[in-house]
């Protein structure tokens, strides 16, 4: 993979109006959202999000959002990337798009695992698995309903999944409560995402990794641009989520990637981490570099992002 493409559709709290948070020893200002919904797509560099390629993000999600320009992949495997971007380091079978089953997982605090100390409630959304804290690939590119194991970064924590990746043995109830499909196997398949959306019942938190035609890693039925497929994608699915409980934008982050660095950048996830306070990630498995300094807007501010250490 040689790029992600990020869609951060943030609501502030609904007592209103909000207020910038103010983190102890910092002068960066995030406000206090309610609820955030991330949406992956893949294989796209910043030159790549043209309005003839993706008209929905250039003309509509871009004049609203903060549009990260120096925001760079991790590697050229698609693991590495959403293994970093929850938990700040990889492995190297990461790189190498391991599935978790394969001895591919580790037991280290991850976003996900945050969120529960914090009592922040959360799912991520599979498009096109065929079970909740699926480890194994279904799907095809010309049935429209291919998953990826390798795009659900869930999965590979032992603290989230249950560290047993056996068939005969259940994961634990929180993975399969919480790393879910969002529909059946049928062609590109959001029915029940869109279910919940529509009736108000969904997490504070929502981490949703459609399957591998829609985020625009591969080439699908008769389309000849994948770039197009991600935004046909967004088109469909953000009026919804800015819909679903009748929520207030005040932060809608398109954030295309450029290939060929490998320092971490995760502004959009440190977004949410400043304003729920989570802990900062750690893992003795890397050095992780310090974050890059950015301007985001949300409703009325721009302040800048936090410039720290992940």
């Amino acid at each position: 993979m040689c790029g992600l493409t990020l869609t951060l559709v943030a609501s502030a709290a609904r007592s209103a109006p909000a207020q910038p948070t103010v983190l102890q020893g910092a002068v960066e200002r995030v406000p206090q959202l309610s609820h955030v919904f991330f949406l992956i797509g893949e294989n796209t560099s910043y030159q790549d999000v043209t309005a003839a390629r993706a008209p929905y993000i250039v003309n509509r999600l871009k004049p609203r959002a903060a549009w990260l320009t120096d925001y760079s992949a991790l590697h050229s495997g698609s693991t590495s990337d959403y293994i970093g971007l929850t938990s700040g380091q990889y492995l190297p079978c990461d790189v190498q798009d391991v599935n978790p089953n394969h001895k591919c997982h580790q037991d280290i605090p991850n976003l996900f695992s945050q969120l529960d100390q914090r009592g922040v409630s959360w799912k991520e959304w599979n498009e096109s698995a065929a079970n909740p804290c699926d480890f194994y690939d279904p799907g095809t590119d010309w049935s429209a309903n291919i998953y990826g194991v390798h795009h659900n970064p869930a999965l590979y924590y032992d603290n989230i999944e249950g560290g047993v990746y056996q068939d005969n043995i259940a994961p634990s109830p929180e993975c399969l409560s919480n790393v879910v499909a969002t529909g059946t196997t049928r062609p590109d398949d959001m029915s029940w995402f869109n279910t919940a959306l529509k009736s108000g019942d969904v997490p504070r938190f929502n981490f949703v990794s459609p399957n591998d035609c829609q985020q625009g890693h591969d080439i699908c039925g008769r389309s000849t641009d994948t770039v197009g497929q991600f935004d046909s994608f967004l088109a469909h699915e953000v009026p919804r989520i800015e819909a679903s409980l009748h929520l207030t934008p005040t932060a809608s982050s398109s954030s295309p990637t450029t290939s060929g660095e490998t320092n971490l950048r995760l502004q959009p996830v440190t977004t949410v981490s400043s304003s729920w306070r989570l802990a900062a990630r750690s893992s003795p498995a890397c050095t992780r570099p310090a974050l890059t300094r950015t301007t985001a807007s949300y409703g009325r501010w721009k302040t800048p992002l936090p410039s720290r250490a992940t």
